[in-house]
């Protein structure tokens, strides 16, 4: 989550340059928000796949196991796959918040001998702060309830290296019949979903004050 909002700020300032061709930028970074977690994930597993992996195959002279087989491993690809995921929707919700800081606030710190780095921790992040923490619960959100990503991907392995609270619920479940114990897992899913989504709405209302 902190990687995938760090580069998303990151872009997000660039793109708020005004860079040549910006549009089709964005538009480029967009593109794995549409796809679906199946998807993106089958295309992430086959790149690290041990017999035609072109990823894997690139690494294997300074890699000299197979990654999908590794936990450390696997679990660098899934964090590598849900940051590709995510990082479109935070550039998109960064980029607006940063469109509504006036332009004078930034050539007036110019004019007063304000460098980059002051400028992005005495006036951006102050001002986009309450975008900031929605983006950071939006995607919490988005990691306690993936299912698809890791089932394409790792399956929750090698053993359970992988696996998260709902990966676990959808296995337990669905996999293993286990209903008793799917239903008692649901509700705590349940409570954490209602907490982020409380703390979003309160979020939200705080900033339009």
């Amino acid at each position: 989550m902190l990687i995938t909002v760090s580069l998303g700020l990151l872009l997000a300032l660039l793109l708020n340059q005004g860079l040549r061709f910006s549009p089709l930028y964005l538009v480029l970074l967009f593109l794995p928000w549409v796809i679906s977690d199946v998807v993106a994930g089958t295309m992430w597993r086959w790149m690290f796949l041990s017999d035609y992996g072109i990823v894997q195959e690139l690494l294997r002279p300074w890699v000299d196991r197979t990654l999908l087989a590794d936990s450390a491993g696997a679990m660098a690809i899934v964090i590598a796959a849900s940051v590709w995921r995510s990082l479109p929707f935070a550039i998109v919700l960064l980029l607006a918040a940063l469109q509504t800081i006036p332009r004078d606030l930034f050539e007036q710190a110019v004019i007063d001998g304000a460098s980059r780095l002051t400028l992005l921790w005495q006036i951006v992040l102050p001002l986009i702060r309450p975008q900031l923490v929605v983006l950071i619960l939006l995607l919490s959100l988005r990691g306690i309830n993936a299912v698809g990503l890791i089932l394409a991907i790792t399956a929750g392995g090698p053993g359970r290296a992988t696996s998260t609270l709902s990966f676990y619920l959808y296995q337990q479940t669905w996999q293993f019949g286990e209903m008793g114990l799917g239903s008692a897992l649901a509700v705590v899913m349940l409570g954490l979903n209602l907490l982020l989504a409380g703390l979003t709405l309160v979020t939200l209302r705080s900033s339009g004050r």
